[in-house]
């Protein structure tokens, strides 16, 4: 919960919802999109995963929130949106991710913004996640496509939002980067990346991990 309000505030923080349209891309099972919804005129959110919509949609309790089935590659919505919010969704599993940016310029109004949040390939997190998969982690270079795709078709400012994440013992911070490894690389994590991790840990003093993100404030291109 605590981690879900951080994440709202980023997101007031820098882009303003109030009475606004918004195109929540990559929305899950609704962490993000129900807190929005307090503020926001409508919010239309889309997954390309039937069960998390699924659960999204029996959560729901907003008139203003409507869940949908999508993939931002092919979805067509027929109408533009004033804010499009995609945060820390996998772009390294689109098969074309400048056909998708393409596609979420076409949803925006002309003076709409897209929000673009992901995470950062030099925070403490991703290089521990290095450390245990080597070059099946994002690398810098994944994000310099991404971050070309998006300059195509238009102009943001770039920032970069400082996190941490706090764990109450060691095996809670094996189990988010077991987790981590499940959902983010679709990887098993076994009894080598826990010694590997193991190590890593014993040389910490407390039980933190650094956990950045990059935030991209988008505008269309004139």
């Amino acid at each position: 919960m605590k981690r879900t309000e951080e994440d709202v505030k980023q997101i007031h923080r820098l882009v303003d919802v109030v009475d606004k349209s918004v195109l929540e891309i990559g929305c899950g099972a609704g962490r993000i999109t129900f807190p929005l919804a307090e503020k926001a005129r409508e919010i239309v959110a889309i997954d390309i995963s039937e069960g998390v919509i699924e659960e999204a949609s029996r959560r729901n309790r907003y008139e203003n929130v409507r869940f949908s089935v999508g993939n931002i590659e092919s979805v067509r919505l027929g109408r533009r949106f004033d804010v499009i919010l995609s945060t820390w969704m996998g772009y390294m599993y689109l098969n074309d991710v400048p056909k998708a940016i393409s596609n979420i310029s076409g949803h925006l109004e002309e003076d709409g913004v897209f929000l673009l949040l992901c995470g950062y390939y030099e925070d403490e997190f991703t290089k521990m996640v290095r450390m245990l998969i080597g070059g099946k982690a994002k690398s810098a270079a994944f994000y310099n496509e991404l971050e070309a795709a998006v300059s195509k078709f238009f102009t943001f400012q770039k920032h970069v939002l400082k996190g941490e994440l706090v764990f109450s013992s060691k095996r809670n911070i094996i189990e988010r980067f077991r987790l981590e490894l499940k959902s983010e690389y679709r990887l098993i994590m076994d009894n080598r990346h826990e010694e590997r991790l193991k190590d890593y840990l014993s040389n910490k003093d407390k039980l933190a991990i650094g956990n950045d993100s990059l935030a991209y404030l988008c505008k269309k291109r004139t």
